[in-house]
Order: C-alpha cells, then sequence, then structure tokens
C-alpha cells in the first residue's frame, strides 16, 4: 500500500500591531504644522517605523474640523485642529483612530459640539482612516470595528468613563461609554464576529502612573469577558502594565503628540507592540518615545528609554502591592 502522504505542519502568519498614546491635533501641535504648511512634521521622526505594522492604531485628544479656529498654543484646554491635520495621520501610517475621548467634540468658540465629532470622523475616513468609539448614535458609538489581516480578524472597541457630557444617546452623535456592564457584552458579541478582540478606552486620572479602582476593576471584567489586549490612555504619563493569563492590559501610554513640554513624564510616552500568530498574542514589548520641541515624537536614546521602561516596570510592581495581586 502507498503511505499516505506526511503534512509539513503550516506555520500561522505574524500581524504587527502598533498603538500610541494621547494624539493633540490642537494648540502648538496645530500652529507649528500651519505656520509651516506642513501637517507631516509631528511624525517625521516614527512615520517608517509607525508604517512598517500590519495595523497601526491612534488615540486622538481631541477634534478635527474646520468650523472652528485652532485655540492658542497653549493657554487653553480646548484642543481643535484644522482638517488637514489628517494629512499628517495619513502619512504616518494609522489604520484606526479612536475617537472615544474626552476632547473629541471641541469646537472652540464656535460650539459646533455634535459637528466637531462627526467632523473629525468623516475626515479621517476621507483619507482612508477608520475610526471606533463614535457615532451618530449610541449603537454606533458600541459597535466594533473589524480589521482582517492574514485571515485573523481582529475586532476594535473604544469607550471613555471621563467626558461623560461626550456620550452618545439612542438618538444623538457621541462616545461610547465605558460601562462594566456594557463593555463586557460588547466584547462578547464582538468575540462572535471576530477572532481577537482588543479595547481602547479612555479612563482614570491624569499625571499618575498608577491606575486607579475603577481602573483595576474594569480591566479585570474586560480580560474576563474575552478581550486579549485593553490598550488605554488618558493619564498624560505612562503607567502600569499587567498581564493576564489570556492577554495584556496597558494602562496608559502616555502622551505621543502633544504640547505638554512643562513636565519630564508628560513628554514621554511608549508605543505599544503586540505581534500575533494567527489570533493568539506571540509577543509584546514597550517602544519609548520623547516628544521633542514641544510637538514631534521620536524614539528615544538608549538612556531615556530604559528609565522609561524602569519607570513602566515600578509602577507595575507597585500597583500590584497596592492591589492586591490575582
Amino acid at each position: 500500500p502507498t503511505p499516505a502522504p506526511t503534512l509539513a505542519p503550516t506555520t500561522l502568519p505574524l500581524t504587527r500591531i502598533l498603538f500610541t498614546g494621547d494624539i493633540n491635533p490642537g494648540r502648538c501641535v496645530a500652529q507649528i504644522a500651519i505656520e509651516a504648511d506642513d501637517f507631516t512634521l509631528p511624525y517625521q521622526a516614527v512615520a517608517d517605523e509607525l508604517g512598517s505594522a500590519d495595523i497601526t492604531v491612534g488615540s486622538l485628544d481631541g477634534s478635527i474640523t474646520d468650523r472652528a479656529t485652532p485655540m492658542n498654543c497653549p493657554q487653553t484646554m480646548n484642543l481643535v485642529g484644522p482638517a488637514r491635520t489628517v494629512e499628517g495621520l495619513l502619512f504616518a501610517g494609522f489604520d484606526v483612530i479612536t475617537v472615544a475621548t474626552n476632547h473629541i467634540k471641541n469646537c472652540g468658540l464656535a460650539g459646533c459640539w455634535d459637528d466637531a465629532l462627526l467632523d473629525t470622523m468623516s475626515n479621517l475616513s476621507a483619507v482612508g482612516i477608520a475610526t471606533v468609539g463614535g457615532g451618530s448614535t449610541l449603537s454606533a458609538a458600541r459597535a466594533p470595528l473589524v480589521v482582517e489581516h492574514n485571515g485573523t480578524r481582529f475586532a476594535f472597541l473604544a469607550a471613555s468613563s471621563v467626558g461623560r457630557e461626550m456620550w452618545a444617546t439612542e438618538t444623538t452623535p457621541g462616545t461610547a461609554p465605558l460601562l462594566a456592564e456594557t463593555i463586557a457584552a460588547d466584547i462578547v458579541a464582538a468575540r462572535a464576529i471576530a477572532d481577537v478582540v482588543i479595547i481602547l478606552p479612555q479612563w482614570g486620572s491624569e499625571y499618575v502612573d498608577i491606575p486607579n479602582w475603577e481602573q483595576f476593576n474594569l480591566a479585570g471584567a474586560m480580560m474576563e469577558a474575552g478581550a486579549a489586549l485593553v490598550i488605554g490612555n488618558q493619564a498624560h504619563w505612562v503607567q502600569a502594565v499587567e498581564t493576564f493569563p489570556n492577554g495584556v492590559v496597558a494602562y496608559a501610554l502616555g502622551n505621543f503628540v502633544f504640547d505638554q513640554g512643562w513636565s519630564k513624564k508628560t513628554s514621554q510616552g511608549v508605543v505599544f507592540e503586540a505581534v500575533f500568530r494567527g489570533s493568539e498574542l506571540e509577543s509584546w514589548r514597550l517602544l519609548p518615545i520623547v516628544i521633542h520641541d514641544n510637538y514631534q515624537p521620536r524614539w528615544a536614546e538608549p538612556d531615556e528609554a530604559a528609565e522609561i521602561l524602569a519607570n513602566v516596570e515600578q509602577a507595575s510592581a507597585q500597583m500590584l502591592v497596592e492591589r492586591g495581586t490575582r
């Protein structure tokens, strides 16, 4: 008899995903780009690396609309940038942007509010960048964004527990609320249509490196519901990272493109790199950045990179001590 052929084991393809910290489209960042007539300036030092990923994900902490004039640099909390901001995001290779943030309806004195969010989503969509976490209704804001790569379906969900005035309702535009009961249900629903579920929360307190109890509890609920990654922002500092049996929670990646050069920690950040083999998280690491001249992220030199990573390790260890290990 003829022996049965031996099938060579198949190796599932890799998918490399990069996530950034907070991106401010307005204030000093906008002013520098407008004066130079070049909206790629913030990203020129990091675009090659960002663009080399299979999927690149950013967190937009402001609105992109021409309904309002960008506010003065930097004495304002209003983070509105012009429509041309998308030129830089496209140049940098972003594929997915979460708009579930607490400045997404910023519109200055023009007061366009809901339209600022809808303009932002429209402007990003026009250049092929997908958005998640916002919509014209609550159901649209909560809907997952599914991106398929190498036959693996990655579902992204985004939601915010800060800026509740930005939340969508059944009939009005806004962001998805980050509530334990709804985000868990959304994760379960997303798992039914995707192989990997990734959550992008805007949560917690600013200018601290250890997450609060609300974040800690939400993280546990999201991982228990089936998330593989939870990649958060809002703190403007790099926060602790926590590993779970089924994945990783990075509580905040710090600033990425932002004009908070008044302190060291607000001028530092990390890019989170996740490598999936098929639907399995094979590896992850943090790629430290420093913000040059109040607007431009650059890869950190070895000494400062080591300092940033050591701070993350210390915060992560302290978090587990304060809250008790799982």
